[in-house]
This record gives structure tokens, sequence and C-alpha cells, in this order.
């Protein structure tokens, strides 16, 4: 499975500005991830000492704390998946409100005064998808004369506006703008000795295809099954040589894209004509992925046909899936660094309890990257079932059937079958009981009787 999607290259960060990613991070990070959760409460400690609200802008300050406080805004890390919603959502209004007051106070030329308008220029560039054509092409020909007018060492944050603003034109749906725009702006740069340069115009000159990519999500029925067809069909008639990250990527992102739709059946096929194409790669990560393409469209088709599972347990015995047959079988993929999978095992310890008699078994498929946390949790939390372990969280199953967030779970039936990919919490007791009757009810332990305490 692929486990790390990094030294792509000039490609990669342009995929990124794209918006194609698969992962949201620039760092080397695992292909499997925990599903989304909530965020942890905050600890008591960090509730006494509320943060400052950098989104209350005093209109009424003086320039320097405006120019400090946009600076705030726009160096800001978001700690948490929810503070960086939270950010996404505040800080358009907190920029255009500071950069407005400058305005009114800087003197004209100054460059606090051109500070505030570079601000609000990017901030309706972020909003270019909604804005009228003609707008559209305004906004476009002022980043146009602005790249024209900009010094050397400006040229790098252009670079990367250009990007996201051909990005947010393709997921708006504006996917002749957005190529026309991607051409235009290669054009303009030419070439550049400056890194980051260079990698946008090669991104910006193969843009087509990820537009075109970016605009599937605006279909639906024919019209999104034609488009992918015809994208996947040039896909697969690509030469070796023209098969990359880029390509590996856009596959990923149709079909994440597939899997939210319900036409499995063309996940299907999109899947095994994506993952030939990729396989064809002298890339070996690119390679991994097309393993991991074809699994997706393997796993979208599951319910109704049987499950194939292999590997070593955790005490290093070879597994065997066939002294599962004619029980019911809960298949996890899970890992002790998930949250939101171990925030699930009372509830399958449950079931297990309820149902272990009259035929339920579960067979967990660890993802850990190290051995000792989960023999620890194992031990622990006394875990009665089979769990399947491959060293550095590398395991075929999970590549097999394309698993990319835990926690994931197959429930297969007696036939070994599978019955649903979604078997938790409520819906996970409400199963077994279609497919085992009611669960078994032990009876409460007796307590023993207290012993009378005797004076001397």
């Amino acid at each position: 499975m692929t486990k790390y999607l990094t030294k792509f290259g000039g490609v990669w960060l342009a995929v990124m500005a794209l918006g194609l990613l698969v992962a949201p991070a620039v760092v080397p990070a695992p292909a499997v991830v925990a599903q989304e959760g909530q965020d942890p409460p905050p600890a008591e400690s960090e509730k006494a000492d509320e943060p400052e609200d950098i989104y209350a802008i005093d209109e009424d300050a003086g320039v320097e704390e405006l120019l400090a406080a946009i600076d705030q805004l726009e160096s800001f890390q978001p700690s948490s998946f929810s503070e960086f919603r939270n950010h996404q959502t505040k800080a358009p209004m907190a920029l255009k409100t500071a950069a407005s007051a400058i305005l009114k106070k800087a003197d004209k030329g100054s460059d606090a005064a051109k500070k505030a308008e570079d601000v609000l220029f990017r901030i309706r560039l972020q909003t270019i998808a909604s804005a009228e054509e003609a707008e559209q092409k305004a906004l476009i020909e002022e980043l146009k004369a602005k790249i024209q007018a900009a010094k050397k060492d400006d040229l790098a944050a252009l670079a990367r506006m250009t990007m996201g603003t051909v990005g947010t034109l393709a997921r708006g749906g504006a996917t002749d703008l957005a190529m026309d725009s991607a051409e235009s702006f290669a054009k303009l740069f030419g070439e550049s000795d400056d890194d980051t340069v260079r990698q946008v115009v090669q991104a910006l000159r193969q843009a087509r295809l990820p537009i075109r990519v970016m605009a599937l999500s605006k279909l639906s029925g024919e019209k999104l099954s034609a488009a992918v067809k015809e994208i996947v069909g040039e896909m697969a008639a690509r030469p070796a040589a023209e098969i990359g990250p880029q390509e590996a990527q856009i596959g990923m992102q149709i079909m994440q894209l597939l899997e939210r739709s319900d036409q499995k059946a063309l996940a299907e096929t999109a899947a095994g004509q994506i993952g030939a194409a990729l396989a064809k790669s002298s890339n070996e990560q690119v390679q991994e992925m097309a393993a991991t393409i074809e699994g997706i469209g393997r796993r979208l088709n599951l319910k109704g046909n049987k499950l194939a599972l292999k590997g070593r347990t955790v005490a290093g015995e070879e597994f065997d899936w066939d002294r599962y047959r004619g029980k019911v079988v809960l298949v996890d993929f899970w890992a002790t660094w998930c949250g939101p999978c171990r925030a699930e095992m009372p509830n399958v310890l449950k079931n297990y309890e309820g149902y272990h008699e009259k035929g339920f078994d579960v067979v967990g498929i660890s993802l850990d990257r190290s051995r000792e946390p989960l023999e620890k949790f194992l031990a622990d939390n006394e875990i009665p079932w089979t769990n399947i372990y491959s060293e550095d969280g590398d395991d075929p199953n999970a590549t097999y059937y394309g698993v990319l967030g835990i926690p994931t779970v197959f429930l297969v039936d007696q036939e070994g079958k599978v019955v649903s990919t979604s078997a938790r919490g409520e819906r996970l007791g409400r199963l077994l009981k279609e497919l085992l009757g009611d669960p078994v009810e032990k009876p409460a332990p007796e307590e023993e009787p207290e012993e009378e305490s005797r004076e001397e």
C-alpha cells in the first residue's frame, strides 16, 4: 500500500496548488488516515487561558497596529481541523476590515496602502468563482498587470497566486476560462531561475487535464459518466513515459469523486483502466498508487461478493480465513493511533460478547506502524479476537481493497459474502440481529455476601 506520497518534484507542488491532493499536507503523510472526527475538548489549563480573538479588528486602531493584525492573520497556523475551518470562515472578513481601515488612514502610494490594496485584491481573487464572467476576466487581467509590473523577488508569490486562481475557477465550473488563464499565465512568466516560478509554470502548462478533473464535481448522471470515460480513456492511451505523479493524483481524485457518487460499476471500470495506466509508469510510488486505485474499485463493489483475506497474526502465525466459514464476521481495519477506531471498540466488544456464542467473530487488521503500542493495547483491553498485522503498517489487504481511511469495516455473512461496508455503531447491532437473532443475555455475576465483622 502507498505509505508516502513524496519526491514528486515540481508537479507535486502544482497538483497541491490546484487542490488535487489526497492528503492536505506538504510533508510526507500516511495514505491511510483516521476518518474525520471531533477535536478533543481543551484541557482545563487551556480553558483558563483563552487565546486572544485575532478576528476582532479595531477599525479605530493606528496603521501599524492594523498591519500587525493582518500579519497575524496571514501567519496563523491552525492546530486542528476545527481551527482550520474557523480560520477559513472568519479570516477573509477580518482581513478586509483591517485593509479597508488602513486605506482610510494611510497616505496613497505608501507601503501600508499598497499592502492593504494587495490584501483586498487577494480576497477578490478568492471569490472569483462566484463573480460574473466580465468581473472574472477583469480580475485575470488585473493579475496579469501585477505580474508584468512585479519585481523579481515578488514573482514567486504571484506565481502561487495564479495557481490558486486557476484552481478556484476550475472548482467553480469556469473550465474554459481556467484553462485559457493557465496557458496565458504560463506564457507571461516564461522561463525563470526561481524554483517556485519554474515549477508553477510547468504545472500551468500541464493544467488542462487537472482542470477538467476538477470540473467533474459539477457533473452528475450521464454527463459525469461521459466525462470520466473521456478523461480515463485519454490517460489509458498515454505512453508510459507520460504517466507520472500528476496522473496518479488525477486518478485518485476521480476515484474519490466516484466513491461519493452512486456509479459503482463506472468506478470499477475506471479503477481498472486507471490502475493499468499507472502501472506502466517507471515511478515506484505511482505504481503503488495503481494498486491502491484498483483496490478502491474492488472495495466499492464488495457488497454481495466474497471477501479474501491473508496475512499473519500479531502472534506471527499464518492467518486462516477458511476457519471463519459459516460465521458472521466483522473485518475491522483499524490502528491504535486512530481516535475514531478506539471510540468504536467498546461497541464492537459489546456485540462480540452478545453474539459470539451464536456464530459472530471479529478479525482486526491493524495498520499500526509499530508493533509495541498494538501489543500493549490488545493486552490492556483484553481484545479476544484475532488481529492481522504487517510490519510498518503496510498491510496487503488494505491495498487490495483500497482502504484510505480508518475505521473501515466489512460485515461478512455465513456464506462469506459482504453484506455491509458501514457496520458501525447501532447499525452493527441491527445487522447482527437480522443475521443471528437476539443476542445472548448473560446473567449478571452473583455478588458474594459480605462477611460480618466480629468484635473480639
